[in-house]
């Protein structure tokens, strides 16, 4: 989701299909600016259902990785 920084309203959302599991971060290139965020478990959650290990409920989700880039506006 992106907020407004003056006054906390959503100004956009997007499913990403799994959980994030890293901070997002910004950069530019020719000037236009962009935000990439990973989401998703990776290839192996067998940790999380090993032994009643520590995140059971992980093993339904969907495996693999992607990475989400989005441009923001001019």
């Amino acid at each position: 989701m992106a907020f407004n920084a003056n006054n906390g309203e959503p100004l956009w959302k997007h499913r990403v299909g799994s959980g994030i599991v890293g901070g997002p971060i910004t950069y530019s290139v020719d000037g236009k600016q962009y935000v990439a965020v990973p989401s998703g478990f990776g290839g192996w959650v067998g940790w999380a259902t090993i032994g009643e290990g520590g995140a059971p409920h992980l093993k339904d989700l969907p495996k693999g990785g992607s990475l989400h880039v989005f441009a923001l506006p001019n």
